[in-house]
Protein backbone atom coordinates (compact mmCIF):
# COMPACT_ATOMS: atom_id res chain seq x y z
CA UNK A 1 0.00 0.00 0.00
CA UNK A 2 1.32 3.49 -0.89
CA UNK A 3 1.78 5.89 2.07
CA UNK A 4 1.20 9.65 1.57
CA UNK A 5 3.22 11.55 4.14
CA UNK A 6 3.09 15.24 4.72
CA UNK A 7 5.31 17.04 2.18
CA UNK A 8 6.85 19.58 4.57
CA UNK A 9 7.52 19.97 8.32
CA UNK A 10 6.46 20.06 11.00
CA UNK A 11 5.50 16.36 11.03
CA UNK A 12 5.17 15.95 14.83
CA UNK A 13 1.91 14.36 15.83
CA UNK A 14 1.32 12.60 12.49
CA UNK A 15 0.89 8.77 12.42
CA UNK A 16 -0.19 6.21 9.90
CA UNK A 17 -1.48 2.70 10.59
CA UNK A 18 -0.85 0.19 7.88
CA UNK A 19 -1.88 -3.47 7.57
CA UNK A 20 1.15 -4.69 9.59
CA UNK A 21 2.76 -1.64 11.22
CA UNK A 22 2.12 1.74 12.63
CA UNK A 23 4.34 4.65 11.44
CA UNK A 24 5.02 7.61 13.65
CA UNK A 25 7.12 10.68 12.97
CA UNK A 26 9.81 10.96 15.65
CA UNK A 27 11.06 14.35 14.61
CA UNK A 28 13.53 13.10 11.99
CA UNK A 29 11.98 10.15 10.19
CA UNK A 30 9.02 7.84 10.06
CA UNK A 31 9.41 4.90 12.42
CA UNK A 32 7.45 1.70 12.15
CA UNK A 33 6.20 -0.24 15.13
CA UNK A 34 4.61 -3.65 15.34
CA UNK A 35 1.98 -4.85 17.73
CA UNK A 36 1.35 -1.44 19.11
CA UNK A 37 -1.57 -1.11 21.48
CA UNK A 38 -3.55 1.98 20.55
CA UNK A 39 -5.15 4.23 23.07
CA UNK A 40 -8.05 6.54 22.42
CA UNK A 41 -7.45 9.31 19.89
CA UNK A 42 -6.42 12.63 21.38
CA UNK A 43 -8.03 15.92 20.48
CA UNK A 44 -7.22 17.45 17.13
CA UNK A 45 -4.31 19.79 17.23
CA UNK A 46 -4.41 23.41 16.16
CA UNK A 47 -3.96 23.87 12.43
CA UNK A 48 -0.52 25.19 11.59
CA UNK A 49 0.11 28.45 9.78
CA UNK A 50 0.03 28.14 6.02
CA UNK A 51 3.45 28.58 4.48
CA UNK A 52 4.15 31.22 1.84
CA UNK A 53 3.95 30.24 -1.83
CA UNK A 54 7.23 29.26 -3.48
CA UNK A 55 8.65 31.18 -6.49
CA UNK A 56 7.35 30.39 -9.97
CA UNK A 57 9.56 28.08 -12.06
CA UNK A 58 11.31 29.33 -15.20
CA UNK A 59 9.48 28.93 -18.52
CA UNK A 60 10.69 26.06 -20.72
CA UNK A 61 12.41 26.73 -24.06
CA UNK A 62 10.24 26.96 -27.18
CA UNK A 63 10.39 23.97 -29.52
CA UNK A 64 11.92 24.19 -33.04
CA UNK A 65 9.41 25.10 -35.78
CA UNK A 66 8.87 22.40 -38.35
CA UNK A 67 9.78 23.05 -42.05
CA UNK A 68 6.84 23.87 -44.40
CA UNK A 69 5.49 21.11 -46.65
CA UNK A 70 5.93 21.28 -50.47
CA UNK A 71 3.41 23.29 -52.56
CA UNK A 72 0.88 21.27 -54.52
CA UNK A 73 1.02 21.06 -58.36
CA UNK A 74 -1.13 23.68 -60.17
CA UNK A 75 -3.84 22.25 -62.44
CA UNK A 76 -3.67 22.85 -66.21
CA UNK A 77 -5.70 25.72 -67.77
CA UNK A 78 -8.81 24.78 -69.76
CA UNK A 79 -9.00 25.23 -73.56
CA UNK A 80 -10.54 28.50 -74.89
CA UNK A 81 -13.57 27.95 -77.12
CA UNK A 82 -13.47 29.02 -80.81
CA UNK A 83 -14.98 32.49 -81.79
CA UNK A 84 -18.17 32.44 -83.81
CA UNK A 85 -18.22 33.54 -87.50
CA UNK A 86 -19.15 37.26 -88.05
CA UNK A 87 -22.13 37.87 -90.32
CA UNK A 88 -21.65 39.79 -93.62
CA UNK A 89 -22.56 43.54 -93.83
CA UNK A 90 -25.61 44.56 -95.86
CA UNK A 91 -25.17 46.71 -99.02
CA UNK A 92 -25.19 50.58 -98.61
CA UNK A 93 -28.18 52.46 -100.12
CA UNK A 94 -27.76 54.69 -103.18
CA UNK A 95 -27.25 58.41 -102.30
CA UNK A 96 -29.70 60.82 -104.01
CA UNK A 97 -28.41 63.47 -106.42
CA UNK A 98 -27.80 67.03 -105.02
CA UNK A 99 -29.97 69.85 -106.43
CA UNK A 100 -28.31 72.70 -108.34
CA UNK A 101 -28.00 76.06 -106.43
CA UNK A 102 -30.04 79.07 -107.63
CA UNK A 103 -28.36 82.03 -109.32
CA UNK A 104 -27.32 85.03 -107.11
CA UNK A 105 -28.91 88.42 -107.89
CA UNK A 106 -26.82 91.31 -109.18
CA UNK A 107 -25.68 93.78 -106.43
CA UNK A 108 -26.43 97.45 -107.12
CA UNK A 109 -23.61 100.02 -107.26
CA UNK A 110 -23.01 102.23 -104.21
CA UNK A 111 -23.76 105.98 -104.50
CA UNK A 112 -20.97 108.56 -104.12
CA UNK A 113 -20.58 110.29 -100.70
CA UNK A 114 -21.17 114.07 -100.54
CA UNK A 115 -18.41 116.50 -99.62
CA UNK A 116 -18.41 117.51 -95.93
CA UNK A 117 -18.36 121.26 -95.25
CA UNK A 118 -15.74 122.85 -93.04
CA UNK A 119 -16.70 123.63 -89.42
CA UNK A 120 -17.18 127.26 -88.30
CA UNK A 121 -15.26 128.83 -85.41
CA UNK A 122 -16.99 128.68 -82.00
CA UNK A 123 -17.46 132.13 -80.46
CA UNK A 124 -16.51 132.94 -76.87
CA UNK A 125 -19.24 132.59 -74.18
CA UNK A 126 -20.67 135.89 -72.93
CA UNK A 127 -20.51 136.96 -69.27
CA UNK A 128 -23.63 136.04 -67.23
CA UNK A 129 -25.53 139.07 -66.00
CA UNK A 130 -26.35 139.59 -62.29
CA UNK A 131 -29.89 138.57 -61.16
CA UNK A 132 -32.53 141.29 -61.04
CA UNK A 133 -34.28 142.34 -57.79
CA UNK A 134 -37.26 140.31 -56.55
CA UNK A 135 -40.65 141.72 -57.42
CA UNK A 136 -43.02 143.12 -54.80
CA UNK A 137 -45.39 140.54 -53.31
CA UNK A 138 -48.99 141.16 -54.26
CA UNK A 139 -51.68 141.79 -51.62
CA UNK A 140 -53.77 138.75 -50.56
CA UNK A 141 -57.09 138.24 -52.34
CA UNK A 142 -60.44 138.53 -50.57
CA UNK A 143 -61.69 135.60 -48.47
CA UNK A 144 -64.21 133.35 -50.15
CA UNK A 145 -67.84 133.24 -49.06
CA UNK A 146 -68.47 130.72 -46.29
CA UNK A 147 -70.70 127.85 -47.29
CA UNK A 148 -74.12 127.46 -45.67
CA UNK A 149 -74.58 125.11 -42.72
CA UNK A 150 -76.51 122.01 -43.79
CA UNK A 151 -80.04 121.68 -42.45
CA UNK A 152 -80.57 118.87 -39.93
CA UNK A 153 -84.17 117.77 -39.43
CA UNK A 154 -85.12 115.67 -36.41
CA UNK A 155 -88.38 114.25 -35.10
CA UNK A 156 -89.89 113.66 -31.68
CA UNK A 157 -93.29 112.19 -30.78
CA UNK A 158 -95.38 109.55 -29.07
CA UNK A 159 -97.00 106.22 -30.10
CA UNK A 160 -100.33 105.19 -28.61
CA UNK A 161 -101.90 101.68 -28.65
CA UNK A 162 -105.42 101.11 -27.36
CA UNK A 163 -104.96 97.31 -27.27
CA UNK A 164 -107.72 96.62 -29.80
CA UNK A 165 -110.16 99.25 -28.54
CA UNK A 166 -110.44 102.98 -29.18
CA UNK A 167 -107.61 104.94 -27.56
CA UNK A 168 -108.47 106.82 -24.38
CA UNK A 169 -107.87 110.44 -23.40
CA UNK A 170 -105.15 111.62 -21.01
CA UNK A 171 -101.37 112.01 -20.81
CA UNK A 172 -99.52 109.47 -23.02
CA UNK A 173 -95.82 110.08 -22.46
CA UNK A 174 -92.76 112.37 -22.21
CA UNK A 175 -89.62 112.86 -24.33
CA UNK A 176 -86.50 115.01 -23.61
CA UNK A 177 -84.34 116.38 -26.49
CA UNK A 178 -80.55 117.04 -26.25
CA UNK A 179 -80.46 119.73 -28.96
CA UNK A 180 -81.88 123.16 -29.86
CA UNK A 181 -84.02 123.96 -32.90
CA UNK A 182 -87.40 125.03 -34.26
CA UNK A 183 -90.64 123.04 -34.61
CA UNK A 184 -91.68 123.16 -38.28
CA UNK A 185 -94.53 120.61 -38.66
CA UNK A 186 -96.79 118.08 -36.94
CA UNK A 187 -98.21 114.77 -38.29
CA UNK A 188 -100.81 112.25 -37.08
CA UNK A 189 -101.05 108.68 -38.45
CA UNK A 190 -103.63 106.10 -37.25
CA UNK A 191 -104.40 102.43 -37.94
CA UNK A 192 -107.94 103.07 -39.20
CA UNK A 193 -109.97 106.11 -40.22
CA UNK A 194 -111.15 108.08 -37.20
CA UNK A 195 -110.82 111.33 -35.26
CA UNK A 196 -108.55 112.61 -32.48
CA UNK A 197 -107.30 115.87 -30.93
CA UNK A 198 -103.82 116.09 -29.33
CA UNK A 199 -102.12 118.72 -27.15
CA UNK A 200 -98.34 119.20 -26.77
CA UNK A 201 -96.66 120.53 -23.61
CA UNK A 202 -93.03 121.61 -23.12
CA UNK A 203 -90.85 122.58 -20.16
CA UNK A 204 -87.03 122.89 -19.88
CA UNK A 205 -85.44 120.19 -17.73
CA UNK A 206 -88.75 119.53 -15.95
CA UNK A 207 -91.89 117.44 -16.46
CA UNK A 208 -94.47 119.67 -18.23
CA UNK A 209 -98.17 119.90 -17.42
CA UNK A 210 -101.29 121.17 -19.20
CA UNK A 211 -100.30 124.71 -18.19
CA UNK A 212 -97.16 124.32 -20.38
CA UNK A 213 -99.10 123.80 -23.65
CA UNK A 214 -97.33 125.20 -26.75
CA UNK A 215 -100.13 124.69 -29.33
CA UNK A 216 -102.50 127.62 -28.49
CA UNK A 217 -105.72 127.04 -30.48
CA UNK A 218 -104.06 125.19 -33.40
CA UNK A 219 -103.90 121.74 -31.79
CA UNK A 220 -102.88 118.68 -33.92
CA UNK A 221 -106.22 117.24 -35.13
CA UNK A 222 -107.28 114.13 -37.09
CA UNK A 223 -110.79 114.29 -38.58
CA UNK A 224 -112.39 111.13 -40.07
CA UNK A 225 -109.09 110.13 -41.65
CA UNK A 226 -105.95 107.99 -41.13
CA UNK A 227 -103.45 110.81 -41.68
CA UNK A 228 -103.20 114.54 -41.03
CA UNK A 229 -100.30 117.08 -41.13
CA UNK A 230 -99.71 120.83 -40.97
CA UNK A 231 -96.87 123.35 -41.20
CA UNK A 232 -99.20 126.22 -40.17
CA UNK A 233 -98.35 126.50 -36.50
CA UNK A 234 -100.34 129.63 -35.65
CA UNK A 235 -99.82 130.66 -32.02
CA UNK A 236 -97.36 127.80 -31.33
CA UNK A 237 -94.23 128.21 -29.23
CA UNK A 238 -91.89 126.69 -31.84
CA UNK A 239 -88.50 127.38 -30.24
CA UNK A 240 -86.73 124.35 -28.74
CA UNK A 241 -83.83 124.48 -26.23
CA UNK A 242 -81.38 121.80 -25.11
CA UNK A 243 -82.98 119.57 -22.41
CA UNK A 244 -86.57 120.61 -23.23
CA UNK A 245 -89.06 117.93 -22.10
CA UNK A 246 -92.15 117.35 -24.29
CA UNK A 247 -95.42 115.95 -22.93
CA UNK A 248 -98.21 114.52 -25.12
CA UNK A 249 -101.94 114.40 -24.27
CA UNK A 250 -104.99 112.97 -26.07
CA UNK A 251 -107.87 115.41 -25.52
CA UNK A 252 -110.43 113.39 -27.52
CA UNK A 253 -110.52 110.28 -29.78
CA UNK A 254 -113.04 108.02 -31.55
CA UNK A 255 -112.81 104.79 -33.57
CA UNK A 256 -108.97 104.68 -33.93
CA UNK A 257 -107.16 102.06 -31.80
CA UNK A 258 -103.57 103.01 -32.66
CA UNK A 259 -102.03 106.41 -33.46
CA UNK A 260 -98.70 108.20 -33.71
CA UNK A 261 -98.09 111.96 -33.19
CA UNK A 262 -94.82 113.29 -34.70
CA UNK A 263 -93.23 116.76 -34.39
CA UNK A 264 -90.61 117.77 -36.99
CA UNK A 265 -87.75 119.91 -35.53
CA UNK A 266 -85.08 121.71 -37.55
CA UNK A 267 -81.90 121.55 -35.47
CA UNK A 268 -79.84 124.75 -35.09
Amino acid sequence: MAINFPSSPPYVGYAFTGADNTYIWNGKQWVGYTDVVYGASGPQGIQGVQGSAGPQGAQGAQGVQGSPGPQGVQGSEGTVGAQGVQGSSGPQGVQGSEGSPGAQGVQGSAGSQGVQGSGGTVGAQGVQGSPGPQGVQGSPGPQGVQGSVPTVNRTVGVSIDGGGTAITTGTKGYVEVPYAGTITEWKIISDISGSAVFDVWKSNAAIPTNSNSITASAKPTLTSSQRAASTTLTGWTTGVSVNDVFGFEVESASTITKAVLILAIQQT
